[in-house]
C-alpha cells in the first residue's frame, strides 16, 4: 500500500502527468495508491495561503498514521522542496518510509546559489529519504557530493507509446485553431513565460515569417508567474501577431496527442528545465524537436541527430533553426525518425517501469 504526494490534474504539468501515469500503470496490480493531493495552493493572500498549508499538513499526518502503507512516494519540484521535507518529516515521524521522486530542473538556483541557511536546510533534508529518484546524472552527483549516504536512483521520465489517431480529428483541429491545410506548424507545449523561453520565440518571429510566411506557431499551457500570459498575450496583440501565434492556453491532458499530431515542428527556447515529458512527447510522435541545452536535455537530443539545439535567450538562433527545419522536409523527417527510435529505446512507458518496480520492492 503506497501514499503517493504529489500534484493531481488538473492542471496537467509534466510532474501530475508522471503520478497519473504510475498510479495507473502495472505497478496498480501489485500496489495499492492512495493519492495525496500537492497541488498549488488554491487560495491568494499571505494568511490564508499558510492556512491551507498547515491544514495540508495536518490532513497528511493524519491520513499517514491512520492507514498501513509500506511507503510514501512524494514527488517534488525544486521551488517546492521545503515543503517537501516537511512531508517527509511527518512520514517518518509516522514511521513510514519515504522514496523522494525529485523533478530537478537547476540544482544552482536550487542549492549553489541559494542562501546558507538554505543549503543548510537541504542538506537535513536530503537525509530524510530512504530512496530519492532523479531524472538524470548529474542530480545524483550534486546530491552525494552534500550527502554522501544518500541512496539515489536515475529513473527517467516515462510515457506511453502514442496511439494513432484519425485524420479527420487532425483536419478538425486545424480549422478550430483556424490554420491554413498547407501552413507548417510550429508547436510549444508546456508553462507559458520566460522560463521556457516564449518571450524569445515571439521575437523571432517576425523574421521567421519575413522569410517564410506560411508558417504559424501554437502555445498550449498556462501561465507559469502571475501576469506571464497577459504579458504574452499583449506581445501578440501589440505586434500583430494574432494571425501568425495562437496562444490555446490549458488543454485537457487527453487533447495533447493531438496537438502533436498537427505540429511539423516542436520548440522549447527554455533557460531552465529537466528532463521535459514535452519533448518526450515530441520525439514519440516522429516530431522533430528545437531545444536548448540545459538540464537534462542533452541526455534526450544530439544536435543534428535527435533535435536541433539552440543557445537560451537566442531569438536569432531560433529563427534560423525553425527555417532550416520548415525548409528541408527530408531534414524534418531524418530528425523525427531518430527521436522516434531513441524514444522506443529509452523512455517507452512499459520498458521502464521495472525500475519503478525494483525501487518499490527495495522498500517493502
Amino acid at each position: 500500500r503506497v501514499l503517493m504526494v504529489g500534484p493531481v490534474p488538473p492542471p496537467f504539468g509534466g510532474i501530475a502527468a508522471v503520478l497519473e501515469d504510475l498510479v495507473h500503470s502495472r505497478l496498480a496490480e501489485d500496489y495499492h495508491f492512495d493519492v495525496f493531493n500537492r497541488s498549488e495552493i488554491p487560495v491568494n493572500g499571505t494568511f490564508r495561503r499558510i492556512n491551507f498549508r498547515i491544514e495540508r499538513f495536518l490532513e497528511f499526518w493524519r491520513q499517514a498514521r491512520s492507514r498501513n502503507y509500506d511507503f510514501t512516494h512524494i514527488h517534488s519540484a525544486d521551488p517546492a522542496f521545503m515543503g517537501t521535507m516537511v512531508f517527509m518529516f511527518l512520514a517518518k515521524a509516522a514511521g513510514l518510509k519515504v522514496l523522494l521522486h525529485m523533478h530537478g530542473t537547476d540544482w544552482k538556483s536550487f542549492y549553489d546559489e541559494t542562501l546558507a541557511i538554505k543549503r543548510l536546510i537541504i542538506k537535513l533534508g536530503m537525509r530524510l529519504p530512504n530512496k530519492v529518484v532523479v531524472l538524470f546524472r548529474d542530480w545524483t552527483e550534486n546530491i552525494h557530493s552534500i550527502y554522501g549516504g544518500a541512496d539515489v536512483r536515475v529513473i527517467r521520465n516515462l510515457i506511453h507509446k502514442p496511439v494513432e489517431g484519425a485524420t479527420s480529428e487532425i483536419r478538425s483541429l486545424r480549422e478550430e485553431l483556424n490554420l491554413p491545410t498547407d501552413c507548417l506548424l510550429v508547436l510549444t507545449i508546456g508553462s507559458i513565460g520566460v522560463r521556457k523561453g516564449q518571450f524569445d520565440i515571439l521575437k523571432a518571429i517576425p523574421k521567421i515569417v519575413s522569410s517564410n510566411p506560411n508558417i504559424a506557431f501554437v502555445f498550449v499551457g498556462g501561465g507559469e508567474r502571475p501576469g506571464e500570459m497577459e504579458q504574452i498575450l499583449e506581445i501578440i496583440k501589440s505586434n500583430g501577431l494574432g494571425r501568425r501565434v495562437i496562444a490555446a492556453g490549458e488543454v485537457d491532458r487527453i487533447k495533447v496527442p493531438l496537438y502533436l499530431r498537427v505540429a511539423d515542428i516542436f520548440l522549447l527556447p527554455s533557460y531552465i528545465e529537466g528532463m521535459p515529458i514535452s519533448i518526450i512527447e515530441a520525439m514519440a510522435h516522429g516530431i522533430p524537436v528545437i531545444s536548448t541545452p540545459v538540464g537534462g536535455i542533452p541526455d534526450l537530443l544530439k544536435n543534428d541527430e535527435t533535435g536541433l539545439f539552440v543557445t537560451p535567450g537566442s531569438s536569432d538562433e531560433i529563427a534560423e533553426a525553425v527555417l532550416k527545419l520548415a525548409g528541408d522536409p527530408m531534414l524534418r523527417d531524418r530528425i523525427g525518425r531518430a527521436g522516434r527510435e531513441f524514444f522506443a529505446d529509452k523512455f517507452e512507458f512499459s520498458k521502464g517501469i521495472q525500475e519503478f518496480r525494483n525501487v518499490y520492492e527495495e522498500l517493502e
